[in-house]
């Protein structure tokens, strides 16, 4: 088989290995990337902020729930005293812990959200500090005492193994298309008789 050849049947393989893992991340089944901001609250239930405007809740390495953030764009959570704050660029919210907006306060300057944007740890009412941590790309929340971290919160397998299949299948995707831009070139020059038709 042709190197040409085999590289267009690479792509479109690649391609529809990506479709499904794609589709997932449109419709927020799934988060990959970075969150859209974390927080924990004193009952040691963890609120992630993901796409689609979900804030997914989870306990003990379980989701135990979904609640809507006041937009589906971009926005950034965090929880501080038992509420979750929510930083939607100019506007800022106040939510309960079940996602009812208690107030919304206009911040011209959007300071919340530049604060909360690379947020990387925060402090529950009772004192105790949280640490979102990445280790070869797969999330972690730990609870942060002075002898050793607790994870109170991890990627699942499932969702870390769909992030490097995706990389992997990306990364296949280009070498192919790059390959078959490769060798169409080459052939074209090899036969310059043939008005530059692709023959497979």
């Amino acid at each position: 088989m042709k190197p040409l050849k085999i590289s267009f049947a690479c792509a479109i393989l690649f391609t529809i290995l990506l479709f499904p893992v794609v589709l997932l991340m449109v419709t927020g089944k799934i988060t990959l990337f970075d969150l859209h901001g974390f927080g924990v609250d004193t009952e040691e239930q963890v609120y992630l902020g993901t796409a689609n405007g979900k804030i997914l809740v989870w306990k003990d390495q379980q989701q135990i729930g979904t609640l809507k953030a006041p937009t589906s764009r971009s926005y950034q959570i965090t929880v501080k005293d038992d509420e979750i704050l929510c930083a939607i660029g100019s506007a800022d919210y106040r939510m309960d812990l079940d996602g009812n907006i208690l107030e919304r306060s206009d911040d011209p300057t959007s300071s919340l959200y530049a604060s909360l944007q690379f947020q990387r740890s925060c402090t529950t009412a009772d004192g105790t500090t949280y640490r979102l941590r990445h280790f070869w790309g797969r999330t972690s929340v730990v609870r942060d005492p002075a002898d050793s971290a607790v994870i109170v919160y991890q990627m699942s397998a499932g969702v870390f193994a769909a992030k490097v299949f995706l990389y992997v299948a990306v990364l296949g995707w280009i070498v192919s298309f790059v390959s078959i831009w490769y060798f169409a070139i080459r052939q074209m020059k090899k036969h310059p008789s043939k008005g530059g038709t692709l023959w497979f």
